[in-house]
């Protein structure tokens, strides 16, 4: 029999608008004392700073129940105190996806070495950060993400809101068997960010935020399927090995803006974006791999199937070695599979790295310029190994969109161009 621990029971009180953080986690504490069971929180707003989930332990939120974050950072800063499962402190790594204890990894619910728990909403219920503004955060900004991870296992993840996160909604860092589905992530900054995560799918999710969609790097095995997608930054800004992209809505510009140029008064006060403020979708999917990380596996094969891409600005990107967030191996392959893009206003960049050249395939799909837009080249790259076009059809270019390959000052391949059934785009070398 599912024990069930009700949070009003440890002395959780709704719409008080003082911190109920102590009764909440009390609750979670008791149900993985006892071996695990479900903590359910009622319809109600409940103020909190950061908590903590455990093993075995299923936080269900109901009907229109809310977790609303605390404006103050210091209301997050408590986690290594914790004196039940005491977290180790004394970690030689400086930077923030080595190091889980940082500030930059606060978050209103964390997860520390735990495994098989879930986080479940029911109708109208929603974990709101209220745009928690952190001096000392990332961008001088940015306060807690509203989920964080480290080092867990078979984690399940469904049904609620997440609305104005301080930073992402989900920072998922050494996560394994990680099953996200009918979530919904309004404003805020990323939507879902996995690194170095394994056996991942994310499914049915509604995904309009301020920053990326869906992020991350050194991921292996990775589903999305029939997500929907807007981005006032990069649909996807990603990285990985085996990665499927199934049935998405792909769409920009951004409903909501992106915070990083806001006036600090209004970051300050927790001010919604507004029409001042940057919406454009810069890229449907950015590759994207940093850092000094062993790779668990050759990134590639990366499918993108199915799906729409309606007003981004540039439809892929690759820029190995020419950004600081792709600095660590280049991309082997990537294929777009029955897809209609509509709207572009920039070129696909292919740069590539001349020892691991990318090869990149467009099969059965449809991509077109942007109604007014000038002319633009269709692609533009060097160092790539392969452009495979089989049946696309282009459109909206001012004559043939040109793939021009550009030279390049190191040993560089010879990228072959393969046009088979295309229409609307020609190839120009530079000398």
């Amino acid at each position: 029999m599912k024990r069930i621990y009700n949070v009003t029971d440890y002395g959780a009180v709704a719409n008080d608008g003082t911190l109920q953080t102590a009764s909440i986690q009390a609750a979670i504490d008791a149900c993985f004392l006892a071996g695990g069971g479900e903590v359910t929180i009622p319809s109600g707003v409940y103020r909190t700073g950061g908590l903590r989930i455990r093993s075995r332990v299923t936080l269900h939120l109901l009907k229109d129940a809310v977790l609303e974050g605390s404006r103050d950072p210091e209301d997050y800063t408590h986690f290594c105190e914790d004196p039940l499962e005491p977290v180790e402190t004394d970690i030689d790594e400086p930077a923030w996806p080595k190091n889980p204890l940082k500030r930059w990894c606060n978050a209103l619910i964390r997860a520390h070495y735990a495994h098989d728990f879930k986080i479940i909403g029911d109708r109208g219920s929603c974990i709101d950060g209220r745009n928690c503004f952190d001096e000392q955060g990332e961008e001088g900004f940015r306060g807690p993400h509203a989920i964080g991870m480290y080092r867990c296992h078979n984690v399940e993840l469904c049904g609620y809101t997440v609305k104005d996160s301080g930073n992402w909604a989900h920072e998922l860092a050494w996560v394994k068997n990680l099953y996200i589905h009918s979530v919904r992530v309004l404003a805020g900054h990323d939507g879902v960010h996995c690194r170095n995560c394994e056996n991942v799918i994310i499914e049915q999710c509604t995904l309009h935020t301020g920053d990326d969609s869906i992020a991350g790097f050194n991921n292996l095995n990775m589903a999305v399927l029939r997500c929907d997608l807007n981005s006032a930054c990069s649909a996807f800004r990603l990285g990985g090995t085996d990665i499927l992209i199934d049935r998405c809505r792909i769409h920009g510009p951004g409903i909501y803006g992106h915070r990083w140029k806001m006036s600090r008064e209004r970051q300050i006060a927790g001010e919604p974006t507004n029409e001042n403020d940057r919406h454009n979708t810069l890229t449907g999917f950015l590759y994207f791999c940093c850092g000094d990380f062993e790779l668990q596996a050759a990134p590639g094969n990366i499918v993108v199937q199915n799906c729409e891409f309606t007003d981004v600005d540039s439809l892929f990107i690759l820029e190995y070695k020419r950004h600081i967030w792709c600095c660590n191996r280049s991309l082997g392959d990537i294929t777009f599979k029955n897809c209609r893009v509509v709207g572009v206003n920039q070129p696909m960049q292919l740069y590539s790295d001349a020892n691991e050249p990318l090869t990149i395939r467009f099969e059965d799909s449809e991509i077109s310029l942007r109604e007014g837009c000038a002319p633009r080249a269709f692609a533009v790259g060097y160092d790539f190994a392969k452009l495979e076009m089989h049946n696309v059809r282009v459109s909206g270019y001012d004559g043939d969109g040109v793939i021009r390959i550009e030279n390049h000052d190191m040993p560089a391949t010879q990228p072959e161009v393969i046009l088979n059934g295309v229409s609307g785009v020609a190839v120009a070398r530079e000398d």
